[in-house]
């Protein structure tokens, strides 16, 4: 007998628990930032941003949290982490267009990736197998391997290289025969100078481009900018880097008989 109402009174202080959770105004700061993977103290510094809203509190030491703000935490860091918007950004977006404007803009820049994938990869998309890169860039196995290591170069699941391997290492071929060996000191693997160098640019770039146009204008329009910024940025670092080059070159000592000059800073 005693056994039974023990197990009754068990059952009723679930029934009451659960009662109690499901009159609660939200969730708990433990349940939200478990549920968003993200920490306490990011929760509290996306409310004190304005990015959350504020929990509503019911005693000194308990506030709860609109579920909502789970989804909200995720598309900021979509946001943040993959498109490289800033904080402060998002929070201009939030003010101007509302909640609802993050999912919208986190949907057209998947879009826009797939439209700069293509642009990237070229249409029709050209593969080369391996045979075929050896013979067209003049490189050693080694320095083929070497250069995929670093992830220069990318095989699809059939063996073959997209264009954009094959331009790198006939690039690198060339370099190769031109008289850049081993032999001087040169190594594939000093590649790697150029590819951190422009990864630190084209964080900075897509930085610069999405926090002055997602959000701003439509669709059409931003792919229409995305195309013109990709066609004139390959020029344009082209053209740039002569002229850095030029200005080292007189700041070192003069070219073609001109007095060197100062690079300005």
């Amino acid at each position: 007998m005693a056994g039974a109402t023990c197990y009754m009174h068990k059952a009723v202080e679930k029934r009451d628990h659960l009662s109690r959770k499901a009159k609660r105004p939200g969730i708990t700061i433990g349940e939200l930032s478990s549920r968003a993977g993200v920490s306490r103290a990011t929760v509290a510094h996306y409310v004190a941003l304005g990015l959350l809203p504020p929990p509503t509190k019911t005693a000194r030491n308990m506030a709860y949290y609109d579920p909502e703000c789970v989804e909200r935490i995720a598309l900021i860091r979509e946001l943040q982490r993959r498109r490289r918007l800033p904080l402060t950004a998002i929070k201009e977006l939030l003010d101007k267009q509302g909640p609802e404007a993050l999912q919208r803009i986190v949907a057209e820049t998947k879009q826009m990736e797939r439209f700069v994938e293509g642009w990237l990869s070229g249409s029709p998309r050209r593969t080369v197998a391996r045979e075929e890169l050896l013979a067209a860039s003049g490189l050693e196995p080694a320095e083929l391997e070497e250069l995929e290591r670093m992830g220069l170069l990318v095989r699809a699941a059939d063996g073959r290289y997209d264009s954009v391997s094959e331009d790198i290492a006939v690039a690198v071929g060339r370099m190769r025969r031109e008289g850049l060996t081993d032999e001087l000191g040169f190594e594939v693997g000093d590649i790697d100078m150029y590819t951190r160098a422009i990864e630190r640019f084209v964080e900075r770039e897509i930085e610069f481009f999405n926090r002055r146009v997602l959000g701003r204008v439509s669709q059409r329009k931003a792919r229409a900018l995305v195309l013109a910024a990709l066609e004139g940025a390959e020029r344009l670092w082209v053209a740039v880097r002569r002229r850095v080059l030029l200005q080292a070159l007189e700041a070192a000592g003069g070219v073609a008989g001109q007095p060197a000059r100062r690079m300005r800073r």
